[in-house]
This record gives C-alpha cells, structure tokens and sequence, in this order.
C-alpha cells in the first residue's frame, strides 16, 4: 500500500484535523442538593445546577450528559450539563447506590453495596449480575461491600472500593480482583479520566478529592472541597479521545462510519477498545492501523477512501459483523499488531492511525467503503 509522490501531495491537501483530545476535563460534583462543578487540580467548587435529591453519578455516552439516581423515589435521572436539566427517565426495581458506565459498550453498572448490579437505559430494570467476591490477593471486600463503582475503559476493566482497597470486578460475575490498600475512609464514587487515565476518588462527610494510583491504589490527597458532601463524581466533555482526521463518504445509512476510542492509549494494559460506529447492519467490519497516515482515494473500487500508509496491520482475525445498531467493538492487542512479515509491538509514543474497512449496499449493487479514521498517541 504504498503511495505515489502525487498522491502523497494529495493527501496532505486533503488531510484535515476535525477534533483532538484534550486535557484532563473538569469534574462534576453529585450532592443532595444539586451539581457542582470541580476543578481536578485546585478542588475549587462551583454550582451548576439546583435540584434536590440527587444522588451517585457516572457519566453517559453522550458528552456534557451523566446519569444521577433521584434518591427520593429511586429514580434513574439524565442529566444534560449544558441545557441545565434533570430529566427523570425510569424507576429503579433495585435501586444502585453508586453507579459506572462503560462507554465502550454503552453499558451501565450499580452497586447496593453486595452485589453488582445491571442497569438497562432507558427502561430502568435492574438485574442482579452476582454478589461481589474476593479473587486472588490477601484481601476480601469489607462486609459493607463495594460502596462505589467507576469503569477504566483505559484498561478495560470496572472499579470498585469497599473504603480500604481498590478492586477490578469482573462485570459478567462480580468477582472481585486486588489491586491495592488506598485507605481513604469514606470514598463515595470513583471516576477515571479518559484523556488522562487518572482515578479520582470524592469523599464523604469530610469533602475531599483524592487521585488514586491504577496499579496500586495508592491514594494522592488534592484538595479539600468547600461545597457536598458528594455522592458522585463525573465529567464534562467528550467521552472519546485521539484525533479524527481524513474524509470519510456517507454510507447506505446516510451518514458516515466513524472510528473512535475510549482511552488514552496505555500501553501497558497490552490491549485497546476500537469502536466503530453508523455501519451498515449485518455488514462486516475489518479494522486495519498503520503508524503513517494517508489517503487514497476510491482504494481497490471503494466509495470511500483509504487513510493509511506504510506497513498496514490488518485484524482479519477478528473480523465481525454489525449488529442491529450498526456498531462493532473489537479488542486489540498491542503486543502483537498484524504487520508483514513479522508482528509489531505498539510501544509508547507512537502514533497509531486506525480505520475500518466494512462491505455496504450501494445505489447500484454491493460495495465497501472506510470509516472516518481516529489517530492515538499511546502512553
């Protein structure tokens, strides 16, 4: 796949940056009398919005949009940040005292403190996964349970703290993981930064935002908080991160596939969740990387175009089909990326450019075509 000199000029002409990750992204604060707002560096608090009841937090799929429970009638809220409103939409059978969204999957988790919990959006219904269980490690969960529940989509794996130490949770069981002894009493929800990677923890009575280690728990005061006691803690801003780059063609949808991820990249979790989304359904889906970008317009007969160069890793191994909602997750790994002749290891700072090829129903018969592709500096 290498590209002539006239194509490469091209390419850089057309070549066009739309969105790029930023910083680590202001707090949201879940109290019983409404949102705050949190600075992650300086714990400054401020209101957002007024609304009484409120309680546990995580964010959604959708930017400046969490969920929060309506503590008074057990309710599942939507929170829109920016319109400044809390919508109610579904009662809760078993209502969560915390809860944690994997944004990968779009799937949102709860917590009584005994058992992990499913929640299904928008209807509410909860549904007992297992009771939470110690695997491995000279620790077992505290008898109050897990208290607080936040999902690391940069290591792909739900967090939880019994208010002594730190868990990974297998979200199919409960089954509980030691990660570490982080001894902050009182830890009422975790959140983890997805441009950053960072653990934060918020505490209650005494209002405290805490930074804990992934790999040891160990617990990082920041700041006290002048505002709460908190119950929850989210985030503003986009849920993605990397650079979308290229021109991507409108498929049999009407809209245009696009790739994104959910982490920063970290490089030692060894693997990386690549969504891609708006596919045709029931069409298969291959997603391909390379460390150049590029651009190569109508590629092999293509609607669209492809936007890689060089030494192309190609994941026919884990080739899948869209479901219904015209998305496919496929999970990579980064110690062995399929490059010619020999695998590739994605070492920290290089720059991986991902994109998806996928088969289409054109207007005079069948078709492929790429998806918007996404560019990640890894960690």
């Amino acid at each position: 796949m290498q590209q002539p000199p006239h194509r490469a000029a091209l390419a850089a002409a057309l070549m066009m940056c739309l969105a790029s990750a930023g910083s680590a992204q202001d707090l949201i604060g879940i109290a019983s009398d409404g949102v705050y707002t949190i600075d992650p560096v300086t714990g400054a608090t401020g209101v957002s919005i007024s609304q009484y009841y409120l309680d546990g937090a995580t964010d959604t799929a959708e930017p400046d949009v969490v969920y929060a429970r309506l503590d008074a009638l057990d309710l599942l809220a939507r929170i829109d940040l920016v319109a400044g409103t809390v919508e109610p939409i579904s009662s809760m059978s078993l209502p969560p005292r915390d809860l944690a969204h994997d944004h990968a999957r779009g799937l949102l988790y709860g917590t009584d403190g005994l058992a992990l919990q499913a929640i299904a959006v928008p209807s509410g219904i909860v549904t007992v996964v297992g009771t939470f269980s110690a695997s491995g490690g000279p620790w077992a969960p505290s008898p109050n349970g897990v208290l607080a529940l936040g999902y690391d989509n940069g290591r792909d794996r739900l967090l939880g703290t019994d208010g002594s130490h730190l868990w990974a949770i297998d979200p199919l069981s409960g089954a509980c993981s030691w990660i570490g002894y982080h001894g902050v009493p009182g830890i009422q929800d975790l959140h983890v930064d997805a441009a950053t990677d960072r653990i934060y923890a918020v505490t209650a009575p005494q209002s405290e935002l805490y930074e804990l280690d992934p790999d040891t728990a160990e617990a990082t005061r920041i700041a006290p908080l002048l505002d709460g006691p908190f119950t929850g803690l989210a985030s503003t801003g986009s849920r993605t991160t990397g650079t979308s780059y290229c021109v991507a063609t409108p498929n049999s949808t009407g809209t245009a596939a696009v790739t994104e991820v959910y982490s920063p990249g970290v490089v030692s979790s060894q693997h990386l969740l690549v969504a891609t989304r708006d596919l045709p359904p029931g069409q298969p889906c291959l997603m391909m990387a390379s460390l150049a970008p590029g651009w190569v317009g109508g590629f092999l007969g293509s609607e669209g175009n492809l936007c890689l160069l060089g030494n192309v890793a190609s994941f026919q191994s884990q080739l899948a089909w869209a479901g219904p909602d015209g998305r496919v997750l496929q999970d990579l790994d980064l110690t062995a990326f399929p490059t010619r002749p020999l695998p590739t290891a994605v070492q920290p700072g290089d720059q991986w450019h991902f994109q998806a090829w996928y088969r289409d129903q054109g207007r005079s018969g069948p078709t492929t075509n790429f998806s918007q592709p996404i560019a990640l500096l890894m960690q």
